[in-house]
C-alpha cells in the first residue's frame, strides 16, 4: 500500500521552480542559444503562482487576504511588465497599504459581531496611537483580547490568566508602524494567524506538549510594524 502523499503547490515550490528554471535560461543566454530577456519578462507570474500557493493553503480570512494581495501586486506586475498599464509602485504604495489596513480592521469588526458576547470580565483591550499601553489580565477564563495600535505599541502580559484545559481563547491584533508584545504562561498552544505586510511575527513560545492543552488563536495584521509572542 502506498504510503506517498499527493504533492501540495506551495509559495516555496512555486518560488524553487522559478529559480531553477532561471538558472537554466540564464546558462542557455551564456551559452548564445536563446536570449532570456523575452522570458524573463513573465517574472510576475512567480508571485502570482506563490499568491495562488498561500491563498489555497490558508486556514482562515486573514490568510486567504494575505494571497489575493500578492496576486494582486503579482497581476499589476505583469501588466506592467507587458506594457499594458504602466504601473508606478510608489504611486500605490499607501493605497496599497490603506486597503490592507481597512480591510483588517473590518474583517476584524464583522468576526466579533459573529461571535457570541463576552463577559467583560473574560476579555482585554488596548488601543495606542503615537504611544504605548502596558496591560495585566487574570483573567479566568480568559475568552478574548484586543490590541490596536498606530505608530505605537501595546504589551499584554497573560502569565496570570487562565484557559480551561481543551478550550480556546482568541486575540485580535492590528499594528500600522506599531507593534504588540504578548506574554502567555507555558503550557498553553499558541497558533499564530497574523497577516505581516511588510512587517515581522516572532513567536517565542514553548510549544505545547499535552494535545488537550489550552489554545490562543492570535489574528490579524502586522502592516509595516512587529509582533512578538513570549513567554
Amino acid at each position: 500500500m502506498s504510503t506517498e502523499r499527493p504533492l501540495v503547490v506551495t509559495p516555496k515550490l512555486v518560488l524553487g521552480v522559478f529559480v531553477l528554471i532561471a538558472g537554466i535560461l540564464l546558462t542557455l543566454d551564456s551559452l548564445d542559444l536563446v536570449e532570456t530577456s523575452r522570458f524573463f519578462r513573465y517574472w510576475p507570474a512567480t508571485l502570482i503562482g506563490m499568491g495562488a500557493g498561500v491563498f489555497a493553503q490558508a486556514r482562515d480570512g486573514h490568510g486567504r487576504g494575505k494571497g489575493a494581495v500578492i496576486i494582486l501586486i503579482g497581476g499589476l506586475l505583469m501588466l506592467d511588465s507587458l506594457d499594458i498599464i504602466e504601473v508606478r509602485f510608489w504611486e500605490l504604495f499607501w493605497p496599497v497599504v490603506m486597503i490592507v489596513a481597512g480591510g483588517s480592521l473590518i474583517m476584524q469588526t464583522l468576526r466579533r459581531h459573529r461571535e457570541a458576547p463576552l463577559d467583560p470580565s473574560e476579555s482585554v483591550s488596548s488601543f495606542a496611537i503615537m504611544g504605548g499601553v502596558k496591560r495585566t489580565s487574570n483573567a479566568n477564563p480568559f475568552r478574548h483580547s484586543d490590541l490596536s495600535s498606530i505608530w505605537g505599541a501595546c504589551d499584554l502580559d497573560l502569565r496570570q490568566a487562565t484557559i480551561p484545559p481543551g478550550e480556546e481563547a482568541a486575540i485580535d491584533v492590528f499594528a500600522l508602524m506599531g507593534g504588540h508584545k504578548i506574554r502567555v504562561p507555558e503550557g498553553w498552544a499558541v497558533d499564530s494567524r497574523v497577516f505581516p505586510f511588510m512587517g515581522g511575527v516572532e513567536d517565542k513560545t514553548v510549544p505545547a506538549a499535552d494535545a488537550s492543552a489550552p489554545r490562543l488563536v492570535v489574528r490579524g495584521a502586522i502592516i509595516m510594524g512587529g509582533l512578538h509572542l513570549t513567554n
